[in-house]
């Protein structure tokens, strides 16, 4: 019995297909999807954001002096406020904006 996940896992489904239907089926396993691809996104968001951390901390860790602390706090604006700009203005580009990177400098991503 320990070796039969796959054959149990199958006969499941062909249960729930035969006590609640096809489209019953298939609309929770799009649902059961749907979710896992929005977990799988907050988790790999969460570990850019851990690693961005980390190497920023180790950056400041690393630093001799006022300057590159600077560099640093540079880079951290240019990570966590150009780069957004940026994809948003490229968003604008492909949406049929004239001149993107004047309306993204307008929004209030251009404005942080």
């Amino acid at each position: 019995m320990e070796r039969r996940g796959i054959t149990n896992l199958l006969l499941a489904v062909i249960a729930g297909v035969l006590l609640f239907g096809k489209d019953a089926m298939l609309g929770g396993l799009q649902g059961f999807f749907v979710v896992a691809v929005v977990i799988a996104i907050i988790w790999g968001l969460l570990a850019l954001a851990g690693w961005g951390v980390r190497e920023t901390l180790k950056a400041f860790r690393e630093a001799k002096d006022w300057s590159e602390v600077a560099g640093v706090l540079y880079f951290i604006a240019l990570c966590f406020i150009g780069m957004p700009m940026f994809v948003y203005a490229g968003w604008l580009w492909l949406d049929g904006a004239e001149r993107p990177l004047n309306e993204a400098m307008d929004s209030w991503i251009g404005k942080a």
